[in-house]
């Protein structure tokens, strides 16, 4: 009868147990170090966003052309965060969703290119292009 020892026992037992707790302890603080980051990146986007309506006001137009130009800021910036999100999630096949408001070329320009989140920051530098010309919302940019 071969029975080995309790003390080789109490060791595996030990060296599986740390090996957990050390594994679990990383694994948690890879998650929070995730969500701190999405949160910050989501705080960056409204940020920006928030800048550039602020920059708007004050233009010389309608209160129906800054009501505009305040959802489509709010519109290309809530698609920037979704693929980026989307992008994260690594998943087959991400259906992109339509948002009124935006022109319908945008949704089939979105789907033939793989890094859609750089497609949807040069429309917003060039929507930003746009609105400084003349005539534009964008007056007291910086």
């Amino acid at each position: 009868h071969l029975a080995p020892d309790s003390s080789v026992y109490s060791l595996f037992t030990f060296l599986v147990s740390f090996l957990l707790v050390f594994r679990a302890s990383h694994s948690y603080r890879r998650y929070w170090e995730s969500v701190t980051s999405l949160t910050s990146m989501r705080m960056w986007f409204v940020d920006s966003a928030a800048q550039l309506i602020a920059f708007s006001n004050g233009a010389d137009t309608t209160e129906l052309e800054e009501d505009l130009f305040n959802q489509k800021v709010v519109r290309l910036f809530s698609l920037l965060h979704g693929m980026c999100v989307a992008q994260l999630l690594v998943l087959p096949d991400t259906r992109v969703p339509v948002i009124s408001g935006l022109d319908r070329t945008l949704d089939a320009s979105l789907k033939m290119v793989k890094h859609k989140p750089q497609l949807i920051v040069q429309w917003i530098q060039k929507f930003m292009l746009l609105e400084q010309k003349p005539g534009g919302m964008l007056k007291h940019v910086p």
